[in-house]
């Protein structure tokens, strides 16, 4: 025997099977869930093996969501053993790393965290807020066409103090350097002339300096406009007034190549 429906039934009948197969099942929820949690987790184990430590503020903004919703997220980590907290005295929030357990994971995630630190011991109190400033400028500057290498990761062969970041986008590379105080004239024009040092070397174009406060960045843009610069040596770790002066304006495109930038950092 066979069964027929009218028409504006058959139509309904298809129309509720449609939506039932395009409604997912719970079991579907639930994997998605779980494959955007597993997708949060090694975000942050990645950029823990990028900067070694972090702030949960930070954490969330390198996942690009608001911090406020994600305590629930964190607490999790910390219960699984893949993260550890410490407090910093100079830093209200707690500070982030990993444990020997997190760093398994990273491993399959990074070569970056072969030689990671686990041992909050390793974590000098007195650069923190320095390092997790360049962290606050590294995610100003990101966007789905760029990526960073932190000062630990370059392998650049010099002695030459190493920029805090490097910012790669296409072809153009750019060293982030971050400034918090002021410093002696003679680290400032030596920071001058390493920069241009490892541009000439090729491993990057241009130097973007970023500055805590507007007087800070002003007192080092003031410097950087002399028409003569001061030449230092490194001697038995200390630099010395070698009595010679460079033209910055005798080569061209030099003043080019620097930026200057104050924001609000840490």
């Amino acid at each position: 025997m066979k069964f027929f429906l009218p028409e504006n039934d058959r139509r309904n009948l298809s129309r509720r099977f449609t939506l039932v197969e395009k409604k997912q099942s719970p079991r579907g929820e639930f994997a998605c869930t779980l494959k955007r949690g597993r997708e949060k987790q090694d975000s942050v184990l990645l950029w823990l093996a990028e900067f070694h430590y972090s702030t949960a503020t930070l954490l969330a903004q390198s996942l690009g969501v608001d911090p406020n919703g994600q305590r629930h997220f964190f607490k999790k980590l910390l219960d699984q053993g893949l993260l550890r907290a410490i407090h910093i005295p100079t830093v209200r929030e707690r500070i982030f790393l990993l444990t020997p357990l997190g760093r398994q994971l990273a491993r399959e995630l990074t070569e970056k965290a072969v030689d990671y630190a686990t041992e909050p011991s390793k974590v000098n109190a007195s650069l923190v807020r320095h390092n997790l400033s360049v962290q606050i400028a590294v995610l100003r500057r990101k966007n789905p066409e760029n990526t960073f290498v932190f000062e630990r990761h370059l392998d650049f062969t010099t002695k030459d103090k190493l920029p805090d970041a490097l910012m790669i986008e296409g072809e153009m590379k750019t060293a982030l350097e971050v400034e918090l105080t002021h410093k002696k004239n003679a680290r400032v024009f030596r920071g001058f002339f390493d920069h241009l040092k490892l541009i000439k070397m090729g491993h990057y174009q241009k130097v973007e300096y970023i500055f805590g406060t507007k007087t800070l960045c002003e007192n080092y843009l003031e410097k950087f406009n002399r028409g003569k610069w001061p030449v230092y040596e490194k001697r038995n770790y200390s630099l010395i007034d070698t009595g010679k002066v460079f033209m910055p304006d005798s080569v061209p495109g030099l003043r080019e190549r620097f930026v200057f930038t104050a924001e609000e950092l840490l």
